[in-house]
């Protein structure tokens, strides 16, 4: 199908109010998309097929949009220049500035004083639309970052989000699986030599430790070195982590030891979690939930819905967060947020 009809096809879907998304992994041109043949919500079970959307809490509903209630498309992306919209920032007023730092800070003290090891907090930031176009946005996501798993989905029971999203949760292919731990941030400048401190190198160990734990009854296990990975304007440490699934091992087994994991949540998780749902006083709804394709002729391909915005009539609410230790420094963490943001707010 040419890109054209593609993306007609999911156009015309939305203004039907049909569930749809329109994906591209990282590092290919090929464009897929799945349309819903009705607008029913569907909650994923284990053996389920179909294309998956899940909240950040475990107890919400995880979506999905199954293969045999789907229509299946697909083309190639073309490369074409990219336009903005008009957009009007909220002000970056010190109340929104402040109430960040309380929270970093709080983390922090938390972190000294108790078992816990790292906590991830986030925060949102609400831009002004003046129309708004998810095609053209889609677009311009997927060719300014064609490393990224980059998506548009949409439910009219849920809303409208966009991404493009660095991090793999989990692929499956033949019981060989990968999974990867991305964590520490930094802004990449240009001819400069990518460094990391203590700080995020032990945070990003903490990641490839945890998931090595929830791994240790699987076969093959490999791990790799840390390595830099660019995600847009941002550099982070990476270790890629694979092995092998006994037979007939459920794939939704493993992505519930998987999720969340340290890089969104925290560690230890219960902790985490507690201090997450406390404190950070907003629902992340879908942010540092996880979507992908799920059982498809034997293939899983899961990320972590991380560089992600939700549409609402009026604005774009953009997420974004950093991993909290106890070597962390308010400001920067607040730096790190308004960088990771960007990567939304250039598409619009």
């Amino acid at each position: 199908m040419n890109i054209r009809a593609f993306y007609m096809e999911c156009s015309y879907a939305y203004e039907q109010k049909r569930p749809m998304v329109c994906f591209k992994h990282p590092s290919f041109n090929n464009l897929k998309a799945y349309i819903q043949n009705d607008n029913h919500l569907y909650e994923n079970t284990d053996e389920s097929s179909g294309f998956v959307f899940a909240p950040f809490l475990a107890s919400d509903k995880t979506i999905i949009f199954p293969a045999t209630q789907s229509k299946i498309i697909s083309s190639n992306l073309i490369k074409s220049p990219q336009t903005s919209d008009t957009i009007v920032l909220h002000p970056d007023n010190k109340t929104a500035k402040e109430q960040h730092l309380r929270l970093v800070q709080n983390a922090i003290t938390t972190i000294k004083d108790t078992a816990l090891q790292k906590v991830v907090v986030s925060r949102k930031i609400e831009v002004e639309l003046s129309g708004f176009d998810f095609i053209k946005v889609f677009h311009s996501i997927c060719n300014l970052y064609p490393t990224a798993f980059t998506y548009c989905w949409y439910h009219p029971k849920i809303g409208l989000w966009l991404g493009a999203t660095p991090e793999r949760l989990l692929t499956v292919s033949d019981y060989h699986f990968k999974t990867m731990a991305l964590a520490a941030t930094q802004a990449a400048v240009e001819n400069k030599k990518v460094e990391w401190k203590t700080k995020e190198k032990n945070e990003q160990q903490l990641v490839t430790n945890y998931i090595l734990e929830q791994l240790t009854d699987l076969e093959n296990v490999t791990v790799s070195k840390p390595s830099n990975k660019k995600a847009g304007n941002l550099w982070h440490i990476c270790t890629e982590i694979s092995g092998k699934l006994p037979e007939q091992f459920p794939v939704s087994r493993l992505i519930k030891r998987l999720h969340p994991t340290p890089a969104v949540c925290g560690l230890p998780k219960t902790p985490a979690l507690a201090f997450i749902k406390k404190y950070e006083n907003y629902d992340r709804k879908y942010y540092t939930g996880y979507l992908g394709e799920l059982n498809m002729e034997g293939k899983t391909d899961i990320y972590v819905n991380l560089r992600c915005m939700e549409i609402t009539k009026k604005q774009a609410i953009i997420y974004a967060g950093g991993g909290i230790t106890a070597d962390s420094y308010p400001q920067s963490e607040w730096e790190e947020t308004q960088r990771k943001s960007e990567t939304m707010l250039i598409v619009l």
